[in-house]
């Protein structure tokens, strides 16, 4: 008989759901799933699962967890690929020019708040399907937010983020409060994460001082050991003064993607 993989979210939550958000990420292996009480945005649940993001429409309402009423929902998607364009190039007509368009695929675009960049993404339609499935919810690429918390008005000094998830790493480069990079690159391995850190570094002439904030799946105690004595700045991602995870999370930056979702609300 067939494993069927299960959404676990505790009963006592959902028969609350009118007092929570729920915030799902689909990424290219799987899902992460937050609830967060929707009054102090504090996370009271965190669940992972490795599956098909094709199969998630199916396992969602197998499950009937679209038919409680939340009092908030919003979905981060991995973009397969994405790049910023400035307003004053862009033509909604003519997205094509900047990424090609694939068979079963999708093409976003939306413009950064507070900046004139326009974020183009191209994503797995089933991507489209899940939305569907919680039509009161708000829905963008994971790059949005993650911009926007790292935006070069927020940030003072040299400071680099990675996002390393599997087969991929982003990297968002801020130096004097201007974005001097912000990039995909394919990644298989944690000596080509750290190629791609360490030339964004040297292209932009960093100094050995600049932080390097890691985030996504992947980071892990084994992956930081093998970076840090190449790089003097390195720490993971750890959540802003008042934010309490779970005490059995000891590694954060795993959850950085969904527990944006609340950061950013």
């Amino acid at each position: 008989m067939t494993h069927v993989p299960l959404i676990e979210v505790p009963e006592k939550w959902l028969k609350q759901s009118d007092q929570m958000h729920l915030a799902l990420h689909i990424h290219a292996e799987g899902l992460q799933l937050a609830l967060f009480d929707y009054q102090n945005r504090q996370p009271v649940h965190l669940f992972r699962l490795k599956i098909q993001p094709w199969e998630l429409p199916g396992l969602i309402t197998q499950q009937g967890l679209h038919q409680y009423l939340f009092r908030k929902v919003s979905i981060t998607y991995d973009s397969d690929s994405w790049t910023l364009v400035p307003e004053l190039f862009f033509d909604e007509n003519k997205i094509d020019l900047w990424m090609a368009d694939l068979p079963a695929h999708q093409m976003h675009h939306a413009l950064l708040a507070d900046e004139r960049v326009y974020l183009i993404d191209r994503h797995h339609q089933s991507m489209e399907s899940i939305a569907m499935l919680f039509p009161q919810a708000t829905v963008k690429s994971w790059v949005h937010p993650w911009l926007q918390l790292t935006s070069p008005q927020q940030e003072k000094g040299e400071i680099l983020f990675a996002n390393i998830e599997a087969k991929k790493i982003s990297i968002h480069l801020i130096k004097e409060g201007k974005r001097l990079l912000a990039n995909p690159f394919e990644s298989r391995s944690w000596e080509d994460s750290l190629y791609f850190i360490s030339a964004a570094m040297q292209n932009f002439s960093c100094s050995e001082n600049t932080m390097v904030v890691l985030t996504g799946e992947e980071v892990n105690e084994e992956l930081i050991a093998s970076m840090a004595p190449y790089i003097k700045g390195l720490t993971p991602w750890l959540p802003p003064m008042g934010l309490h995870l779970p005490k059995t999370e000891s590694m954060p930056a795993q959850w950085h993607s969904v527990l944006m979702h609340t950061l950013c609300a």
